[in-house]
C-alpha cells in the first residue's frame, strides 16, 4: 500500500468532485418534481400515485446501465478512443429493445398498474404513459454519459445535468400547478 502523490490525489479529487456535483444535480433532477408537487398539491395520494409511475418506468433504466457499465472502462482503457460507431451501434440496439418495451408498456398500462399494485394505483397509469417517451429519449443520455466519462470530458456531463435540472424545475413550475402529476410527467 503506497500513498497518493499530489498530483494524483489532485487528479483524483478533482474527477470524483465533478461526478459528485454532476451526480448531485442529476439527483436533484429525478426528485424535484416530487417536492414540487407536494408543494403544489398538497395531496398524498397524487405524490404517491406519480411516484410509483416513476419507479415503474425507471425499469428502462437497467439496459442503458448495464452497458453504461461496459462502455465506460473500455473507453477509460483506450484514451485514443474516437470510434463512435460501435457506440451508436449500441445506443441503436438498446434503443430498439427499450421502444419495444416502451411500446408494450404503454398498451399494458392500464392494466398493469392495479394487477401490480392494486386499484388504489390505477390512477398512476396516465402519468407512467406519460413519462415514457422521456424516459426512451433519456435512456440514451446514459450511454453518452459514460462515453463522456471514459474521456475524461466530464464537464459536459456536468452541463448535461445542469441544463436537464433547468428544465424539468422550469417546467415543473410552470405545468404542475396547472396540469398536477401529469404536468410533472410531461416535465
Amino acid at each position: 500500500f503506497t500513498l497518493l502523490k499530489a498530483n494524483e490525489f489532485k487528479i483524483l479529487f478533482s474527477y470524483a468532485l465533478i461526478t459528485f456535483i454532476s451526480n448531485l444535480i442529476q439527483f436533484m433532477a429525478y426528485r424535484i418534481d416530487y417536492w414540487l408537487i407536494a408543494y403544489y398539491m398538497k395531496n398524498e395520494t397524487s405524490l404517491g400515485l406519480y411516484a410509483q409511475a416513476v419507479r415503474l418506468s425507471q425499469l428502462f433504466w437497467i439496459l442503458p446501465l448495464f452497458f453504461a457499465s461496459v462502455i465506460f472502462p473500455v473507453v477509460a482503457r483506450n484514451k485514443n478512443f474516437h470510434d463512435t460507431r460501435k457506440l451508436l451501434s449500441v445506443i441503436s440496439i438498446m434503443n430498439a429493445f427499450n421502444f419495444i418495451g416502451c411500446f408494450i408498456a404503454f398498451l399494458l398500462a392500464d392494466w398493469l398498474m392495479p394487477f401490480l399494485f392494486g386499484s388504489q394505483f390505477a390512477g398512476s397509469s396516465y402519468p407512467f404513459k406519460l413519462l415514457l417517451p422521456g424516459i426512451f429519449l433519456f435512456t440514451n443520455t446514459t450511454i453518452i454519459a459514460a462515453y463522456f466519462a471514459g474521456i475524461n470530458k466530464l464537464k459536459i456531463n456536468m452541463l448535461g445535468s445542469g441544463i436537464c435540472l433547468a428544465t424539468v424545475l422550469i417546467l415543473d413550475i410552470i405545468l404542475i400547478p396547472r396540469y398536477g402529476i401529469a404536468g410533472a410527467a410531461i416535465a
